[in-house]
């Protein structure tokens, strides 16, 4: 294995380490509040909420990987929702680009040229901030006709 690669790894399960304490630290802190709080859950609403959670993550993937094919990029779904997810731990690194540099970066190592890679991460991440805008106006107007109705 190459010096970089166990670099990588070595990165990987130090951020994955810190992660796990931080949340059980959180955890241990709060453990009254979390207990009570899993004793009044509605664990319908909960596993619900995890479904649309998950199927929300895939479509982003999905996302993602038709962005790099629409820029030229020749590359399988499997492939990119394996970058994709895996590069979305960056997320939970102290700063807000992790995550842009780690799927590009996967992607890039798979063989998608660099410019495309970080492109299609960019491209995707604004075409997102958009749609939730677009969301946050529809639910804006929503509750406009809601108060006016009731």
């Amino acid at each position: 294995m190459s010096a970089r690669r166990n670099l990588s790894i070595g990165l990987a399960v130090v951020i994955v380490v810190g992660a796990i304490y931080g949340l059980v630290h959180a955890l241990a802190g709060s453990w009254h509040e979390v207990r009570t709080a899993l004793s009044q859950a509605n664990w319908v609403l909960l596993a619900a909420g995890l479904l649309v959670a998950m199927v929300s993550v895939v479509g982003l993937a999905q996302r993602w990987h038709a962005t790099m094919r629409a820029l030229g990029a020749e590359v399988h779904l499997h492939q990119s929702s394996r970058w994709f997810m895996t590069g979305q731990l960056g997320k939970y690194a102290p700063g807000g680009v992790w995550h842009i540099v780690g799927q590009g970066e996967l992607a890039n190592r798979g063989g998608v040229s660099r410019s495309v890679a970080y492109s299609s991460v960019i491209l995707s991440t604004i075409t997102l901030v958009r749609s939730e805008e677009h969301t946050s106006e529809l639910q804006s107007h929503h509750d406009l006709v809601c108060r006016l109705l009731l």
